[in-house]
């Protein structure tokens, strides 16, 4: 296991790059900051998954599965509800929606960033 963030996160690579993810669960507001404070942003969908068709599902992310067993935060908003992002399931590839505000506290989403 490689670390990064001064110990915070771990890295996880793909086809589509080199992450950064979280150790602890955060919501959406928390994960996006805690990006900024390590020098680095939260990537958008299509910057974690390029071959996203834009749909929810098993599979939608073929990039980052089999790389873990949690979700991960994107910076892309769920366009038919600006409270809600989408996340990515780093066992499957499983992408959906969830609310961006203390989702993460009980639902296991994490903070990744490039």
């Amino acid at each position: 296991e490689t670390l990064c963030a001064n110990g915070g996160g771990t890295i996880i690579s793909a086809s589509s790059g080199s992450f950064c993810k979280s150790k602890d669960p955060m919501d959406w507001y928390q994960a996006k900051e805690w990006c900024l404070n390590n020098g680095m942003t939260m990537p958008t969908m299509y910057e974690m998954c390029p071959s996203w068709d834009g749909n929810i599902g098993n599979g939608k992310c073929s990039e980052l599965s089999g790389k873990g067993i949690n979700w991960v935060w994107s910076a892309t908003i769920y366009p038919d509800d600006s409270e809600s992002a989408f996340y990515v399931s780093l066992s499957n590839g499983y992408v959906d929606y969830y609310y961006r505000y203390d989702g993460g506290l009980y639902y296991g989403h994490y903070a990744f960033c490039r």
